[in-house]
């Protein structure tokens, strides 16, 4: 099974890497890499805030401000040249962010979250700041716990800033 979904992901990522466009992210972009590798096991989000710098929660819980090579490198380690790819929030084939999505992330910068895979991971935080406001972990009901995913946090993007597609990140 991991070795269709590895292959799918080769797929997609060639065909997002190199025939479909590519676009840079505005600021409070919601931002995900996908390490193709892993068959989609592998991901990580944040937010886009300007000049090649993004705010993500580390597995640490530590929420920081990093450079797009240091997003790849927190999703995929040293394995992060063989196949990350950023991808961006898009109405269509245009990055859509706000402005203040990204702001209420820089707030964020600094502050540290008891960090849990199933509770209270990158994409929980990225939905936050999406939403404009964090949940803290312990007073979350169970169904808020969707965002904790990639799909529940493309489902937040789609509501909040009308992003209906993504596609890679030109650099």
């Amino acid at each position: 099974m991991l070795g269709k979904l590895i292959g799918l992901n080769l797929v997609e990522s060639f065909l997002d890497n190199v025939v479909f466009d590519k676009v840079k992210p505005n600021i409070g972009s919601v931002v995900y890499s996908d390490f193709i590798l892993s068959g989609s096991l592998i991901q990580h989000s944040g937010i886009y805030v300007g000049e090649g710098q993004i705010v993500h929660l580390k597995g640490t819980g530590k929420v920081e401000k990093t450079t797009i090579k240091g997003f790849r490198e927190e999703s995929a380690g040293s394995l992060s040249a063989l196949g990350m790819t950023v991808y961006i929030s898009c109405d269509r084939t245009n990055a859509v962010g706000l402005e203040v999505i990204a702001d209420y992330a820089l707030s964020e910068v600094g502050k540290k979250y008891e960090y849990n895979i199933g509770k209270f991971n990158c994409h929980q935080f990225t939905s936050g700041c999406v939403r404009g406001w964090i949940e803290p972990p312990e007073t979350m009901e169970a169904p808020d716990r969707v965002f904790s995913t990639l799909t529940g946090l493309k489902l937040m993007c789609r509501e909040q800033i009308g992003s209906n597609n993504w596609r890679a990140l030109e650099e």
